[in-house]
């Protein structure tokens, strides 16, 4: 369920479904889909996926995916 709504067509949803992940340290399956995030189109969800992985203390394992440097 909470991988759908990371997904999902709703802005408001997948920033709060990816928000949520940052309360699941050690969770590889969350880390790859709040690292997926970071790439998102909406700086929303973007920005939910930061703050997820920064909670979780995880960074993402591959920084040529980012949409910055």
């Amino acid at each position: 369920m909470l991988e759908s709504a990371c997904t999902g067509d709703k802005t408001s949803d997948r920033a709060t479904a990816i928000r949520v992940l940052g309360l699941m340290p050690n969770d590889a399956k969350a880390t790859r889909l709040a690292e997926r995030a970071l790439n998102d189109d909406k700086p929303e969800v973007r920005s939910a996926a930061a703050a997820a992985l920064g909670n979780c203390e995880q960074f993402p394992s591959d920084t040529d995916r980012l949409p910055f440097r």
